[in-house]
């Protein structure tokens, strides 16, 4: 993994493998985290097995590189989870307001919100949001808790003490961000912790604006039970797949489906209304065919 930070000093390359090691450059510029990262990484890698090291120059960022004695997969097994494709919302279009004094973060949130439909206010401090965010009423804003100047807790209470009523979600990388809160009442709606997954954004957003997502269809279990079993295409066929797969031809194999799904696709024209997934399904083998095999010239 490389970076294009400000680099590592060398006296200060065994330092930050160490608990709550930093260098001086993440001190001073007041970067969120706790120093353990590296430190975790180091232990888990050399408890696998395996080494990790860092090449880094002052100016040039950094590079690491972990190395692990693992077993080779012969088959793999296809366990990505299938999540929820979200492409809007319905009713009238919301407005978030995000304050995070990172760049990176801001585009971030915006990135992910702006395609679904919302209009994003960034703003970088917390003097910002009540100078200008404000009085544009955000329907909810993310508010990041370190922050110089007002941080997140105290944006939140001036928020509320004027009068703002809009869900205030907290947004944290820091376990020790907590420790900045202040006693009395939470002027805050709920707290989502760094990193976090689309997924958990999305059902913040749902829960605390009210709002219905609509979503893409996605293909399951009970929709592809729903075509029917697979239908042997006959045994010549499949030797001749077999064969051209030995050689690692994916030109050949390619050619050959692309025949099986032409055949398929007309015998279903004049076919019941039952068999027109034939061609689907085709493509679906030809896919789980070619997924293993890299290009071959032939």
């Amino acid at each position: 993994m490389k970076d294009s930070g400000p680099g590592i000093a060398l006296d200060e390359q065994t330092k930050i493998f160490e608990p709550f090691g930093r260098s001086r450059a993440a001190s001073g510029a007041r970067t969120p985290g706790l120093g353990l990262g590296l430190t975790i990484t180091k232990l888990l890698t050399e408890t696998m097995g395996g080494a990790i090291a860092l090449s880094s120059e002052p100016g040039k960022g950094a590079s690491f590189e972990v190395r692990l004695m693992l077993a080779a997969v012969d088959r793999p097994v296809d366990t990505v989870r299938r999540e929820r494709q979200v492409r809007g919302y319905g009713g009238p279009r919301r407005t978030i307001a995000v304050v995070d004094d990172n760049t990176d973060h801001r585009a971030l949130v915006s990135d992910i919100l702006k395609p679904l439909g919302f209009t994003v206010l960034e703003a970088e401090t917390g003097e910002d949001c009540l100078d200008h965010l404000h009085e544009l009423k955000p329907d909810l804003y993310l508010v990041d808790i370190l922050m110089p100047g007002l941080n997140g807790w105290e944006l939140a209470e001036s928020l509320r003490a004027a009068g703002e009523t809009a869900p205030i979600i907290m947004l944290s990388a820091n376990i020790g961000d907590q420790a900045l809160r202040p006693d009395g009442p939470a002027y805050h709606n709920a707290t989502l912790a760094k990193p976090f997954s689309i997924g958990q954004l999305l059902d913040l957003l749902q829960k605390h604006m009210r709002i219905v997502w609509t979503e893409h269809p996605v293909l399951g279990e009970a929709d592809r039970k729903a075509d029917g079993p697979l239908r042997s295409p006959g045994a010549e066929h499949i030797g001749d797949l077999i064969s051209l797969a030995e050689i690692g031809y994916v030109e050949g194999i390619e050619a050959k489906l692309a025949e099986l799904a032409e055949k398929a696709g007309k015998q279903a024209a004049d076919a019941s209304p039952a068999r027109t997934s034939e061609p689907l399904r085709l493509r679906s083998l030809q896919k789980n065919l070619l997924s293993g095999l890299e290009t071959h010239d032939g």
